[in-house]
C-alpha cells in the first residue's frame, strides 16, 4: 500500500512537472506571437508614416 502511494505521488509529481513544461512553452510561444505582432504593427506605422511624409512633400514641392 505504502508503495502504491509512493507510485501515486511520484507519477503526479511527473504530471505536474510535465504540464508546467507544456505551460512555460505556450508561454514562450505566446509571447514570440506579441513580439513578432508588435514589430509588425511598428514596421506598418514606419512604412505609412514615410509614405504620408513623401505625398506631403511631394503635394508642397508641387505646390511650389
Amino acid at each position: 500500500m505504502h508503495l502504491m502511494m509512493m507510485e501515486i505521488v511520484a507519477i503526479v509529481m511527473v504530471l505536474v512537472v510535465v504540464v508546467m513544461m507544456m505551460m512555460m512553452i505556450v508561454n514562450i510561444i505566446i509571447i514570440i506571437i506579441i513580439i513578432i505582432i508588435i514589430i509588425i504593427i511598428i514596421i506598418i506605422i514606419i512604412i505609412i508614416t514615410i509614405i504620408f511624409v513623401n505625398i506631403s512633400s511631394l503635394s508642397s514641392s508641387s505646390q511650389i
